[in-house]
C-alpha cells in the first residue's frame, strides 16, 4: 500500500474496480465488456455490477455528460483549448455509445468504455500540451519535470490533487488518493515511467463519476 492508508474492504473494492476497469479499457477498447458499471460513494467508477436503478449519488437524482458535451467537458476542466485530431477522431468513434440525454440510468459498460477511451486521449493531449509550456504556466504539472523518465509518488499525488480540484471541483479524499495510487502501481508497476503513470491516473480522474456528473 501507499501513503499509509489502511486496506479496508471498501478501499479494496475501489482499487480493484479502478484497476480492472482501466486495464480493460486500455486492453480491449470501448464497447467490448458486457457487465454494467456503476459509481460508488467515492465518485470513482467500480465494477460492482449494480443495475441501472442503483446508480445513486448522495441520494439525489443526477445526470451525466451527454454525447455532445463529453469532449468539451473533459478538455475544459484540464484547460485544453484545442484537442488533438486523434482525440477528436476518438470522440467521433465513441460518440454513439454515450447517452444522448445524460440520464444517469443510461450509464452502461459500452458508454463507460467509450468515455474511458476518450479520457485517455484527452490526458495524452494534456501531457503533450503542458510539456511545451514553461513550468510556471502549467495548470496541472507545475514544478514537475515532464522530460524525466519517471515521476515520484509525491509528484504524482500532487498532480492527482490538481486534476481532482479542476475536474471534480474538490480535493480528493485520502481514500480516493490511495485507491488511484494503488491502482497505478498495481496495474503498471513501479517502473512504468512518467508518461504511463500520469495518463493512467489522469484517466481515472476523468472517467470517474464525479467528473461525468452534471
Amino acid at each position: 500500500m501507499h501513503w499509509g492508508i489502511g486496506m479496508n474492504k471498501r478501499n479494496r473494492q475501489i482499487k480493484i474496480g479502478i484497476s480492472l476497469f482501466l486495464s480493460a479499457a486500455f486492453m480491449l477498447g470501448f464497447g467490448h465488456a458486457c457487465s454494467q458499471f456503476a459509481a460508488d460513494g467515492s465518485g470513482l467508477v467500480n465494477s460492482s455490477g449494480f443495475g441501472e436503478d442503483n446508480i445513486i449519488l448522495n441520494e439525489k437524482t443526477v445526470s451525466t455528460v451527454y454525447a455532445k458535451q463529453a469532449l468539451q467537458s473533459m478538455s475544459s476542466c484540464l484547460g485544453i483549448a484545442n484537442p488533438s485530431m486523434a482525440t477528436q477522431k476518438t470522440y467521433e468513434d465513441v460518440q454513439q455509445s454515450i447517452s444522448e440525454r445524460g440520464n444517469a440510468k443510461e450509464v452502461t459498460a459500452p458508454m463507460m468504455m467509450g468515455l474511458t477511451s476518450l479520457a485517455g486521449d484527452v490526458c495524452r493531449d494534456l501531457l503533450e500540451e503542458e510539456a511545451g509550456l514553461a513550468s510556471a504556466d502549467r495548470q496541472i504539472f507545475e514544478n514537475i519535470d515532464l522530460s524525466a523518465d519517471d515521476i515520484s509518488e509525491e509528484e504524482l499525488a500532487l498532480s492527482i490533487n490538481r486534476m481532482a480540484r479542476s475536474c471534480w471541483q474538490r480535493n480528493e479524499t485520502d481514500q480516493e488518493l490511495g485507491a488511484i495510487l494503488d491502482s497505478v502501481y498495481d496495474a503498471l508497476g513501479s517502473d512504468a515511467g512518467l508518461r504511463k503513470k500520469v495518463i493512467y491516473s489522469c484517466t481515472a480522474i476523468l472517467a470517474s463519476f464525479d467528473s461525468l456528473k452534471l
